[in-house]
């Protein structure tokens, strides 16, 4: 499932945002566990006619049960918990 929305502010300043779920891939009880994913998005955007400046952020979350041997064994577990964030800048011309 995906959702965003993007706003014109004024006629130069655009904003904009949205939220990413993406399920497990593997099924459930069969040993190693993939939670499902989640994105969280926004940016902000500056158009001046030739040239304009954009600047984007993306925060991804998920987390995962990992065995290394049998799952009813003792010590065989680890939760391993991802959050990854990046920042974007775009610049750019227009060539007429």
């Amino acid at each position: 499932m995906r959702i965003g929305a993007e706003a014109r502010v004024n006629e130069n300043l655009y904003v904009r945002g949205g939220f990413a779920h993406f399920s497990s891939a593997f099924k459930s009880g069969k040993g190693n566990i993939q939670y499902p994913t989640n994105f969280f998005t926004g940016g902000i955007g500056y158009n001046l006619g030739m040239f304009y400046i954009d600047a984007a952020v993306m925060v991804r979350r998920n987390k995962a049960d990992y065995y290394a041997y049998d799952p009813t064994i003792n010590g065989s577990h680890a939760r391993i918990e991802y959050s990854n964030t990046s920042l974007i800048i775009t610049t750019g011309f227009r060539f007429e």
